[in-house]
Formats: C-alpha cells, sequence, structure tokens
C-alpha cells in the first residue's frame, strides 16, 4: 500500500462548492500520476511539502496551501514517505465564485493561496500546523470557506449548472447541442467557462470523457478497449487514440499504468 486514505462529505452549506474532502497519509516515496479529469484542487500539506511539475514542466515545491487549477496533460507530484495532505475536490466554479480569480491563469498550475487570498489564508495556515487531527482541520477549512460564502453570485452559479450537466453527460455531447440546450450563445459560454472553469467548454468536455475512461479502466481492469470507446462516445480507436495522446501523451496500451489507485 503506497498510502492510507479516507474521504469526507462537507458542511451542507458547502456542497454547491465542495464536493469532498480526501485524506491522504504516504506510507512510502512515490511519484504519483494525475490525469486531465476536470477537477480543481486546494491541496493542504500538513507535514511534508509535495514536488509538482508545472507548466513549463519543471518541479517545484507545493507552499503549504497550493491552489491546481485544471490539469489538461498528464502530470506528476512527487510525494515523501510519511508525508500528510488534506485534498479538497472543488466543484467547477467553486474558486472562482468563492474568492474572484480567473481560473484561465491557474490552468496546468499550483499556486500559492496565500498569494490570492492574502492574511486570512496566511492566518488559516497558521491554525492548521496547530490542529490535533483531521477533524478539526476540516473544521477550521470550513469556517474560513463560509465565510467567503457571501461572495457567491447567481451568474456564476448558472455556469456551475451547466458544468454539471457536462458531468452528468461524461462530456458526451456536442457544443452546439449543449449551448442551444442551456438556452445561450456559443460565445458567452466560451467565455464564462473560460473565466470561471479554467478551460474552454470543449476541452472541459474531452476531459470529462477522458475521467470517465479512466473510472472505467479502473473498476474493470479486465475491460476491453472496444467497449471504453462504446461506452464512452468515441467514433471510433482512431479518435479514442488521438484523445488519448493527446490529452495524456500515452498509447491506450499504457493507460492503466498510470491511473491511481482508487480511494
Amino acid at each position: 500500500m503506497i498510502f492510507h486514505s479516507s474521504q469526507y462529505l462537507p458542511h451542507p452549506l458547502l456542497q454547491h462548492h465542495v464536493r469532498h474532502y480526501l485524506h491522504y497519509t504516504f506510507t512510502k516515496t512515490v511519484q504519483q500520476p494525475f490525469l486531465p479529469v476536470g477537477r480543481q484542487t486546494l491541496a493542504f500539506s500538513l507535514g511534508k511539502a509535495f514536488r509538482m511539475i508545472n507548466k513549463a514542466e519543471k518541479p517545484q515545491w507545493s507552499p503549504r496551501i497550493a491552489v491546481i487549477g485544471q490539469i489538461t496533460h498528464l502530470r506528476y507530484s512527487f510525494f515523501e514517505a510519511g508525508s500528510e495532505y488534506l485534498l479538497i475536490k472543488l466543484m467547477p466554479c467553486a474558486f472562482h465564485d468563492l474568492f474572484g480569480y480567473p481560473m484561465h491563469e491557474l490552468a496546468d498550475e499550483g499556486i500559492d493561496f496565500c498569494e490570492i487570498a492574502g492574511a486570512p489564508a496566511r492566518e488559516l495556515t497558521d491554525k492548521l500546523s496547530l490542529a490535533s487531527g483531521i477533524q478539526e482541520a476540516i473544521t477550521l477549512i470550513e469556517d474560513f470557506l463560509m465565510q467567503r460564502l457571501s461572495h457567491s453570485r447567481h451568474q456564476v452559479m448558472a455556469t456551475q449548472r451547466i458544468a454539471m450537466y457536462l458531468q452528468e453527460k461524461k462530456g458526451d455531447i456536442r457544443m452546439d447541442v449543449l449551448a442551444r440546450e442551456m438556452n445561450c450563445t456559443p460565445k458567452s459560454l466560451e467565455r464564462h467557462f473560460l473565466e470561471m472553469v479554467g478551460v474552454m467548454p470543449k476541452l472541459y468536455a474531452r476531459m470529462l470523457r477522458m475521467h470517465h475512461v479512466c473510472k472505467l479502466a479502473q473498476r474493470q481492469p479486465d475491460i476491453r478497449v472496444q467497449e471504453i470507446i462504446y461506452t464512452c462516445g468515441y467514433y471510433d480507436y482512431a479518435h479514442f487514440r488521438r484523445e488519448l495522446m493527446e490529452l495524456t501523451g500515452m498509447p491506450p496500451r499504457a493507460l492503466r499504468q498510470y491511473l491511481p489507485q482508487p480511494v
């Protein structure tokens, strides 16, 4: 076992902003791959910092609290044995809604949360260093996030509903059809997604479809490639291979070795 993990659900008041919390303790030093699956994350280092590969393909040490934007290509992080982390898996527009940050600037990047949230984030960092356990850490974080709920805006939540609809479809929908069903123009859809989600809606849909591929391969190790192609809505093997190569840089036969262990 490379790591131990636990999952926690958010406070009901945060359910439109936080998907869940993941607590990891690594028992071995490991290089962990991260695939483009349409997620944004707040990563809290509760012990040793980890190293992550940035957009320039160079390793950098993480801050105590890192904001990690949409990952659009295969990336790696390096975790040391004995390190402990709490990851907040955010809803599609949550970070932009709470902090007003242009999310396209975070694509394929992880930056210091304190640079965005300032003194309150530094105060949170200090409090977390004194927390007696994971439950107290989550309580401190939730208190901090709930203080930001007054910044929530209807326009952002409207875009989030579209992103959630894309998730329900597992990315398998044309953008013109999506715009028509959501009663918006393709241009406004692109503008809002880039600002609030961090990537164009078409790329987001492709990433969600790839996430569906990864889940199928993870849960059904013996599943045939042809079944993945049919289930996930790819036209044919060439289409599937091209998408996989563009988003992960690997051919279909290599996919399973890069899948993270299920939580």
